[in-house]
């Protein structure tokens, strides 16, 4: 199915992008004690040093890389500082494997904005598999057939819609311009950072009493799910085949909830399935709509 060696050298790095997106909540778990922004201002520092490595190849020369239109930089560093923030918020405050799975949805509402903004009708299929998709986020949100929110929990949904969201703007402006190379990612990392520390100081307490566990844990963020695997992806998506790399991200909410349970972190209940493969299923249905261009509204 895959001849191609760089094909197949780009799914590998699609994977393990992927993988270390899905320890993200088993981290946060580990550095509970550690305010959302400023583990934001941690990871996304740390991020910016990994990241560094783009700078390697002797053709690459960094300093041309931070000239972009303000509002590309404002859309990347708002919708990193927010995804971040309202992501860390939300795991402490609602169930992981939930905050997770609802916070996945984002590709989905991508599909449907980038369509809209580029004037054209959604795709039938995208409409149906979002469709799906938001009934399975939903059917965690009221719990199954008691349709309730419990309300210690409504914070931290709304911060993993937050969070969504926060993607959303993110893509959309990395599609937009699409001038904005991977080496310029270190810098968006580091302008994020800074942003993310003004906010920190303003608004909340600095919490420095924490053991060497928990700074690794904390530093691992910014390493791995936003150093390492924001490079990973950028080279699987640059020589794998689109459709299989695309497909991939989808993965990350339901291996997520698995390492979850496996850790003993998460009770399994029949809703968190039931979601996944909505979320799974609706993401293969508006990938169909993208490959049939024909069925339209």
């Amino acid at each position: 199915m895959f001849g191609n060696t760089p094909e197949i050298k780009g799914i590998v790095c699609g994977l393990f992008a992927v993988v270390l997106w899905s320890l993200l909540p088993v981290l946060r778990q580990a550095t509970a004690l550690i305010p959302p922004m400023q583990l934001a201002v941690m990871s996304l520092g740390a991020a910016a040093c990994v990241s560094t490595i783009c700078w390697l190849p002797r053709d690459v020369r960094p300093l041309e890389h931070v000239r972009f239109p303000a509002l590309a930089w404002l859309g990347a560093v708002c919708g990193l500082v927010g995804a971040l923030f309202f992501y860390f918020l939300a795991l402490v405050k609602a169930p992981a494997a939930e905050v997770t799975l609802i916070t996945y949805t984002w590709p989905l509402v991508f599909a449907l904005s980038a369509e809209v903004l580029n004037g054209k009708a959604p795709h039938v299929e995208t409409l149906c598999g979002s469709g799906i998709a938001f009934t399975g986020a939903g059917l965690l949100i009221l719990q199954g057939a008691d349709a309730f929110v419990p309300a210690e929990h409504l914070a931290g949904y709304l911060s993993g819609m937050a969070a969504g969201g926060c993607w959303v703007l993110y893509s959309l402006t990395m599609r937009r311009y699409s001038e904005i190379r991977l080496s310029a990612f270190p810098w968006i990392f580091a302008v994020s950072a800074l942003v993310g520390l003004f906010l920190h100081l303003l608004w909340e307490s600095t919490v420095l009493n924490f053991g060497v566990p928990v700074l690794v844990a904390a530093l691992g963020i910014g390493c791995g799910p936003y150093g390492i695997a924001f490079i990973a992806w950028s080279f699987g998506v640059r020589v794998g085949p689109p459709g299989v790399i695309g497909s991939l991200a989808y993965a990350t909410p339901v291996l997520s909830t698995v390492f979850l349970i496996i850790l003993g972190n998460v009770q399994a209940k029949w809703q968190l399935g039931v979601a996944a493969l909505s979320i799974v299923l609706g993401a293969a249905i508006s990938g169909m709509g993208r490959r049939t261009p024909r069925h339209r509204i």
